[in-house]
């Protein structure tokens, strides 16, 4: 069992739940990349008060089989999807992610041979609608949409999450001091810019947010960050009018940083909009709004990153295990284990032409390895991995 230094799922999205105690022990979920799981609760380490889990690959046509007890929970460990399966072990002081070699897996940890799984389905999914109208409790609010390319009404739970937590640290840092190069606590636990979801509204994935805290009503400061928000995605559709040096000056790079994080996350989106309600006396409510498009993001970000690079590549090819692999969101993740036991994860972008492989699994990697400076990000060198070719020892077989 070789111990990977970071969680594999950032995500998690239940799909059913078959066993409870106090909670959820056995159950299936999709994870942030679209892999399906069946998490397993296999044994409990008394001496050291540790849970410990058991996160299988399957397939849905397999998962399928299993709620219809046409195969067993013990048939997936037998004949598993991947030779690899996550571990997790989980006390009160640290939560560690292992992987093994699903055969390997001790027999006292494994289900019976007539564990099988009875399922019906009787959940019902119902819509969370809210009025378009700013709340009368002088909240400020933010309205968030997003036009999917290639479903008018669908869209991956991880892109959404993502942006939405780039929209809130981009207020965030707008608040803060120009010159900041995190984010500081003081304004991350500012109740005037930390924003609650409270529904949706018709349209494309429109989401409904409102200030934790209430509006001074006549306190323009208090009130800026959200108008600087708007004026932010105004100012990317603006295209060959920005000045790079005066935007830098105006907004600070921790503001462009996370703007750069947004414009990673809307990869597969055709466009948005974003309004910002900001509460006046008498019942008053100043409105300001914007589109965005991901290509004018993206122009504008490259527009601002003028500062030399320096750009050093070259080719390596290693053995480990690939732990990662999302081809839309062109993501993975290779977790390589030297013969001290030290994990090294290499993660970057996708840049082989097939969609899917079984994760996690080990073979041979052939990576593009790039360091080059990265003024935008702050950094004095930045290193990238593109994976460019995926053989694994499952394929192989």
């Amino acid at each position: 069992m070789k111990k990977i230094k970071y969680t594999p799922f950032k995500q998690i999205n239940i799909y059913h739940i078959y066993d409870y105690y106090d909670e959820p022990i056995l159950y299936s979920f999709t994870s942030d990349t679209g892999q399906l799981y069946i998490a397993n609760f296999i044994d409990y380490e008394e001496k050291s008060d540790t849970d410990v889990w058991a996160f299988l690959p399957v397939t849905f046509d397999k998962l399928r089989h299993l709620e219809n007890s046409d195969i067993s929970l013990l048939d997936l460990y037998k004949n598993p999807v991947s030779k690899i399966t996550f571990i997790e072990k989980k006390n009160t002081d640290q939560d560690e992610f292992f992987i093994q070699e699903t055969s390997e897996i001790s027999s006292s940890c494994l289900p019976d041979e007539d564990s099988f799984i009875e399922y019906e389905d009787i959940s019902t999914l119902k819509n969370s609608m809210v009025s378009d109208q700013i709340n009368t409790d002088n909240r400020y609010g933010i309205d968030f949409s997003i036009q999917p390319i290639q479903y008018k009404h669908e869209v991956s739970i991880g892109i959404y999450t993502r942006l939405l937590n780039e929209i809130q640290n981009l207020l965030t840092a707008i608040k803060q001091p120009k010159k900041s190069k995190t984010l500081l606590k003081s304004y991350v636990e500012d109740s005037t810019t930390q924003l609650q979801v409270v529904g949706t509204y018709p349209g494309s994935f429109g989401t409904k947010l409102l200030s934790s805290g209430i509006s001074s009503l006549i306190n323009d400061d208090e009130a800026l960050p959200y108008k600087e928000l708007v004026e932010l995605f105004q100012d990317t559709q603006n295209g060959n009018e920005i000045e790079p040096n005066e935007i830098v000056e105006k907004y600070g790079w921790l503001v462009l940083e996370h703007l750069n994080k947004f414009s990673e996350c809307i990869t597969g989106v055709k466009g948005g909009k974003i309004k910002a309600e900001i509460p006046r006396p008498g019942e008053n409510t100043e409105i300001v709004n914007s589109h965005f498009t991901p290509n004018n993001i993206s122009k504008f970000i490259s527009k601002i990153d003028k500062l030399s690079h320096t750009i050093n590549e070259e080719t390596k090819n290693l053995s480990g295990y690939l732990t990662r692999y999302d081809f839309n969101q062109k993501k993975f993740t290779l977790t390589v284990i030297d013969g001290n036991d030290k994990s090294f994860n290499y993660n970057g972008i996708v840049k082989t032409e097939r969609e899917k492989f079984v994760i996690p699994a080990f073979g041979h990697a052939k990576l593009k390895v790039t360091v080059s400076s990265d003024h935008l990000n702050r950094v004095k060198e930045r290193v990238t991995y593109e994976l460019l070719s995926w053989e694994s020892s499952d394929d192989s077989d």
